[in-house]
């Protein structure tokens, strides 16, 4: 920051993040000049006075790699110049060095076309013989050239093309790019009619962003992720995106900037842990007062107080030796593979990539009777959803499915239905998140009274607030349930088999998770003794008051540092609180950075601490976007703020594990094999919704989300603690 200025435009770069990307340039031209070398020295002998044209296309390419190499060792010494704010030791070469830059692909693409001219002629020229008669390399290694150069110009067009953006000068309040920060500044103004001008000029801005990305998505995915029926909500959630993210005509960003700052946030929070465990782990006693132990360890350095909240919160170990625990181990574990059952055919393809295509064309030969009537509505016509969540209960043995809806909307969701006969339960699960239109739904975060609802359904929902999507949600099955009959029909007097006396449960995995809670409480009136298990559920699904309706039926299981849990408007606003505080505190450069995916560090050694950092714009305007966001209203209050409901069981990497982990799993790629390890030891406790007050920044963040995790570990966490106590 602030945005680099070329050709009279901005783009969306600062400078330091340009070395890593000019490096692996640098080690992209010297292959290149390796190729171009052995070009020119094959066929030195002939060639030098009988092809004139092929001799100089080599040797000026050889020149035009080498001053592309030294243009890049340029750009890498500049940008390395200074830390994040400060940007005067390498804004105004970095500028002129990118020119050149530009320049240089220019005259690539003019050298690739003649290599291409002199490639298709490659068999005419008069001395074609010195190069032919070396088995055809000469050939190849012209034809590598002459892509290089093609590959080389027309990357860089397209990142010109990827991170260029207005042109610089115009004059327009809502600009990110309007480099005077302190009159770019929209002022809070008494005048309501401006202030809605304003915000409707934003959402329309992310209402395009919304579509856009959605068309793509859909066109790239082939539509197997929908996103057909996404346009009738897009407003909905242009309105909560620009209430959570619209920084434009307040901070002179770029999207390297806030990664280094998401960087950063993660080394205080790992340090932060490190010395709250080292702390705790000298006491004697382990009976204290975590409040006072965490003014103690931290009286230098006060917490942000929603860690203080996440440190303070309410633990207790569970145990496979107490009964209770062990048969809540138990049953989530049984029931994860219902809420993933209901996934469709697509995740189980991915659960199992090698074996999963064979087992769905088996279930599909067998003959089921059922294959295409009408218990599976929305599926396709090869019947693979049902495929799949039948090889999923058949793996547990004693159930089945008796109905299934894969109609997918920005309203109602896929569900299924099964009966558990070993645990004599029916069972309700609702999918998650697996298409656009429930990205859609998710996005609908805004809390809305269930009044109505329970006025209904027969519940005390005044002064109750709930997910607004999710509410739609789960009011569009319980309608859908109810004109099929399915469940009455379980239950009726005249169903003779034994289901009739069976007990009924609600599960779900993430968006599928929050839409059960919300069911449950729907059916409540008529199964006064339902349960729900709720696996991965979002943060922000329920007020505090509201909770306290699902204390003795909800039971909500999060694994270790998935993020979903820990989402909601408030902890958005804290994340994005620190990642905007981090950035100004930096002591060094993006680059530099970045070596904390690959080492364990502290953070002193890349950041000031709090109040210590030197002054600089960037700070001031962070001040006031912040105000100006508690201005707005963006902050719900403390009565408003949306939670989890019920129970918690929160499976936690215990200590050795995770300190291992920080140390080697540090970066994504190290990340994705650790989660794919075949032992993880986790320490099991039933925890209070305070401990998902703040955004874990961590490289398992999202896979710890995943359905096939939650099955993989739960089922494997079981077989352990049942192990331990046959023993």
């Amino acid at each position: 920051m602030p945005h680099l200025v070329i050709c009279n435009r901005y783009w969306r770069l600062a400078g330091d993040e340009l070395p890593i990307p000019a490096f692996c340039a640098v080690v992209g031209r010297v292959i290149q000049l390796t190729v171009a070398s052995l070009l020119l020295k094959l066929s030195e002998g002939d060639m030098l006075y009988c092809h004139s044209d092929l001799t100089v296309y080599v040797v000026i390419s050889i020149l035009m790699i080498l001053i592309s190499i030294g243009m890049e060792l340029l750009i890498i010494y500049s940008g390395l110049q200074g830390t994040i704010v400060e940007i005067s030791k390498r804004r105004t070469n970095l500028e002129y060095f990118l020119t050149g830059h530009s320049l240089i692909a220019f005259m690539g693409v003019g050298l690739a076309i003649w290599g291409t001219f002199i490639l298709s002629k490659f068999y005419h020229v008069p001395c074609a013989s010195a190069v032919v008669d070396h088995n055809y390399t000469g050939y190849v290694l012209l034809f590598l050239v002459a892509l290089s150069q093609y590959i080389d110009s027309l990357s860089q067009f397209f990142c010109c093309y990827l991170f260029s953006s207005k042109r610089a000068g115009r004059e327009e309040s809502d600009s990110l790019l309007n480099p005077d920060l302190e009159n770019n500044l929209h002022s809070p103004t008494s005048d309501e009619t401006d202030d809605e001008d304003f915000n409707s000029h934003n959402q329309k801005i992310w209402a395009k962003r919304c579509q856009a990305l959605c068309s793509c998505t859909r066109f790239f995915s082939c539509g197997i992720f929908g996103g057909a029926n996404v346009t009738q909500d897009i407003d909905a959630v242009a309105r909560v995106l620009t209430k959570l993210f619209h920084h434009e005509g307040f901070l002179d960003v770029v999207p390297s900037d806030v990664l280094a700052g998401i960087l950063l946030v993660r080394l205080q929070q790992r340090d932060t842990w490190k010395r709250f465990h080292e702390f705790t782990g000298k006491l004697e006693s382990r009976n204290f007062d975590t409040d006072a132990v965490t003014r103690q360890a931290f009286y230098e350095n006060p917490l942000p107080p929603r860690t203080q909240i996440v440190l303070n919160a309410r633990r207790r170990n569970m145990n496979h030796l107490n009964a209770e625990d062990s048969s809540d181990v138990k049953t989530v574990s049984r029931l994860s593979h219902f809420a993933f059952a209901i996934y469709t055919h697509l995740l189980y393809l991915y659960a199992k990539p090698a074996t999963g295509m064979c087992n769905l064309c088996y279930t599909c030969g067998c003959g089921h009777e059922n294959s295409a009537n009408q218990s599976h509505l929305g599926d396709n016509c090869f019947h693979m959803n049902q495929a799949a969540a039948e090889t999923v209960i058949n793996q547990l043995g004693n159930a089945e499915i008796i109905y299934a809806s894969y109609e997918n909307d920005n309203v109602m969701k896929p569900y299924g239905i099964f009966l558990d006969h070993e645990t004599e339960k029916v069972v309700i699960a609702i999918r998650g998140t697996l298409s656009l239109e429930d990205c859609i739904t998710d996005a609908i975060c805004d809390p809305t009274e269930l009044k109505e609802a329970g006025e209904k359904w027969g519940f005390d929902g005044d002064g109750k607030w709930v997910h607004a999507g999710m509410l739609r949600s789960a009011l569009a099955i319980r309608d859908d349930i109810d004109r099929r009959g399915i469940l009455s029909g379980i239950f009726s007097s005249s169903n003779s088999g034994e289901s009739r006396n069976y007990g009924i449960t609600f599960v779900g995995h993430s968006l599928g998770a929050g839409t059960a809670v919300l069911l449950s409480l729907l059916f409540q009136n008529i199964y006064p003794n339902l349960k729900c298990v709720a696996f991965g559920t979002p943060g922000s699904l329920v007020d505090k008051e509201c909770a306290e309706l699902f204390k003795d039926t909800v039971l909500s299981v999060v694994l270790d540092d998935d993020i979903i849990p820990r989402l909601g408007v408030p902890t958005i606003n804290n994340i994005r609180h620190q990642v905007l505080e981090s950035i100004p505190r930096s002591k060094c450069n993006k680059s530099y950075i970045m070596r904390t995916l690959f080492r364990d560090s502290t953070p002193d050694e890349y950041m000031y601490r709090s109040g210590e950092e030197p002054p600089s714009r960037f700070k001031d305007a962070v001040d006031k976007f912040l105000t100006e966001m508690k201005n707005r209203n963006e902050v719900v209050s403390a009565d408003r703020e949306l939670v989890i409901p019920g129970r918690i069981i929160h499976l936690v990497k215990n200590d050795a594990q995770k300190n291992r982990e920080d140390y080697v799993c540090t970066s994504l790629v190290s990340s994705i094999c650790c989660c794919q390890c075949k032992s993880k030891s986790y320490d099991v406790q039933e925890v209070s919704a305070d401990v998902f007050a703040e955004i874990v920044i961590s490289p398992s963040m999202a896979l710890d989300h995943f359905p096939t995790t939650y099955v993989r570990e739960l089922s494997r966490l079981n077989d352990d603690w049942h192990r331990f106590s046959d023993i």
